[in-house]
């Protein structure tokens, strides 16, 4: 990700992440915060099953 700022001239204020155990989301904070770099990891939970629809006929 660095390399990719670098690239592009700018570095993101936020970043969202796909999680289902939330290690990744994890991984990404701990890491921003031991390379010196303050970012906004925000994790959307995509383990989530949704109800199933009822019938309404």
């Amino acid at each position: 990700m660095r390399a990719q700022e670098k690239q592009l001239g700018f570095a993101s204020d936020y970043i969202v992440v796909c999680t289902v155990m939330d290690s990744t989301h994890a991984g990404m904070v701990v890491g921003f915060a031991k390379d010196g770099r303050q970012r906004n990891v925000l994790g959307i939970d995509a383990s989530a099953t949704p109800p199933k629809p009822r019938r309404r006929c």
